[in-house]
């Protein structure tokens, strides 16, 4: 999870750092507003401030959204099935 953090990180300091420095400046601020991004805490207003000078953005943040949440889907899945091997004698099987 942390390597797609650092590698859109990367690329939105790189694509958007001219148009919303106090979002993308560096790779720290960026990876922080891709957590507020992953969070869906206001991140339509941080697409909306880049829209008007990159149409094409919504597909950096909607494939952000969907990598992100399905690894986050899997590690809760992958952490359940887990704990349900472990204890099977709680669960009768």
């Amino acid at each position: 999870m942390f390597i797609f953090f650092y590698i859109y990180g990367i690329a939105g300091t790189i694509l958007f750092e001219n148009i919303s420095p106090q979002r993308w400046d560096d790779i720290g601020t960026s990876m922080l507003t891709l957590l507020q991004v992953a969070t869906f805490d206001d991140w339509g207003n941080i697409m909306h401030e880049i829209i008007p000078y990159y149409p094409w953005c919504w597909v950096y943040f909607v494939t952000f959204i969907i990598i992100i949440g399905f690894i986050l889907m899997n590690m809760v899945i992958g952490t359940i099935v887990d704990l349900m091997r472990t204890n099977e004698n709680i669960f009768g099987a």
